[in-house]
């Protein structure tokens, strides 16, 4: 209630806008379906987009940049940024998978709500094989949304602010990104407060132990030369998600 209090002393309009997407997530979203065992990653995603926050994204955004979205552009708005939300819930169904996998375990359930998962059963794989088939879709699906993006950077048949908003996403893609390379919530031990400080205090650890994980070596090399010529910096995106030195190197 005190945030929203604060929000609502910011920007009232917006800040109730946010609330109504925040309903709307917990109502339709929120693990929900987690019981669910899905056959096939085209059935699992409109569920993953759902319950990794769309709607909390979008409200959150909205009230963030101080934009308002017509609701006629409501459905092009969520067509639009499709690719997005589904790179969103690929990358952290990718960290997730340990963590998840053991609380499964642990809980005895024969079925794992993720995308690693789903993968393997509907192509009859193994985990690593199921992890890069989960990499090559969200790079996938980050090409297609800075398609997107630059498609619709002058279309003046979309408002303003929704086509800032879809500017916008494309820096909370790369952000998730580089918040999951380092986040407690995927650490498998150690108390969560603990493992913060470091961030807080100093921020995203800039160069993992792989010596690939190094951003100055992508820059120099003829890869990131390439990203920042065709694409800009947004294309790192993709490149984050092979730096993870336990899990994600490629």
């Amino acid at each position: 209630m005190q945030m929203l209090r604060e929000m609502t002393a910011i920007d009232h309009e917006r800040a109730i806008t946010a609330v109504r997407a925040w309903s709307k997530f917990i109502e339709s979203g929120s693990g929900r379906q987690h019981h669910v065992a899905f056959e096939t990653l085209e059935s699992y995603l409109p569920y993953r987009i759902r319950d990794v926050g769309e709607m909390y994204w979008y409200g959150m955004m909205t009230f963030g940049l101080a934009i308002t979205i017509p609701e006629a552009e409501d459905e092009i708005c969520k067509r639009l940024v499709g690719p997005a939300f589904a790179m969103l819930c690929l990358t952290n169904d990718l960290f997730s998978w340990e963590k998840e996998h053991q609380s499964a375990i642990q809980r005895g359930s024969d079925s794992v709500p993720n995308a690693i998962w789903v993968l393997m059963r509907e192509h009859s794989i193994g985990v690593e094989e199921a992890k890069a088939m989960c990499r090559r879709l969200i790079k996938q699906k980050v090409s297609e949304y800075l398609d997107i993006v630059e498609q619709n950077r002058g279309n003046t048949n979309l408002s303003p602010d929704l086509r800032r908003y879809l500017d916008a996403m494309q820096y909370t893609l790369s952000g998730n990104a580089v918040w999951s390379l380092d986040s407690p919530r995927y650490k498998s031990s150690g108390n969560h407060a603990d493992l913060q400080k470091p961030i807080l205090n100093g921020g995203v650890v800039a160069k993992p132990e792989a010596p690939e994980a190094n951003i100055e070596w992508w820059c120099s090399s003829e890869t990131g030369r390439q990203a920042h010529t065709t694409r800009g910096m947004q294309r790192l995106t993709s490149l984050y998600l092979g730096w993870h030195h336990e899990a994600l190197v490629m």
